[in-house]
């Protein structure tokens, strides 16, 4: 497949403070506290009896997370983290407005646009790259895409890829009446 590119309307969730890792750990099925700055990892938060509340991609940078959502999730989301963070040291901030999350189809040219402001993530299913950038910066991203020779994607296109590499989506080929393991998710 020719490289490729679409905007993937997300939410982004901002996690800071002092006890972010450990109140993350307590959300989500990853050990966050083992993560390091820059990785990324699928994860997902589970009801007392196993089932799916939501499932994400969380990313740990230097003084903190990044959780990745569909758009769909993020005021229930933030609603439910919010609930929980009372009696924590962190800090909960909405960053959907502020960055753009691109998706990136085909391999990727070893020219690959690099900025201190773009966040490069490994890509997931269909994926070959995922790329969060300011909102600011968006066009300038896809002034750099578009001159390595990636062109646009149309959403029927993405989908159809997203159908064959077999990654389900949340709300749409599954809901939180199923387990992570009923849904290909044993890695969340």
């Amino acid at each position: 497949m020719d490289l490729s590119h679409a905007v993937r309307e997300s939410a982004v969730l901002e996690i800071s403070g002092p006890d972010r890792a450990d109140f993350l750990q307590g959300q989500l099925t990853q050990d966050v506290r083992r993560m390091t700055t820059g990785e990324v990892r699928p994860a997902a938060a589970l009801t007392s009896k196993g089932k799916l509340l939501y499932v994400a991609r969380l990313l740990a940078l230097e003084d903190r997370f990044l959780l990745l959502l569909p758009s769909a999730s993020r005021r229930p989301v933030l609603d439910h983290l919010r609930k929980y963070a009372a009696f924590q040291k962190v800090t909960l901030e909405d960053r959907s407005e502020e960055l753009v999350r691109f998706a990136v189809y085909g391999a990727p040219p070893p020219e690959w646009p690099e900025h201190p402001a773009w966040q490069r993530l490994p890509g997931e299913g269909e994926l070959a790259a995922e790329q969060l950038v300011p909102a600011s910066e968006s066009e300038a991203f896809l002034v750099a895409l578009e001159a390595i020779g990636s062109r646009p994607i149309d959403p029927e296109t993405a989908e159809r890829l997203r159908v064959e590499a077999g990654r389900p989506r949340f709300g749409q080929d599954f809901d939180g009446s199923h387990l992570p393991d009923e849904v290909g998710l044993e890695a969340a």
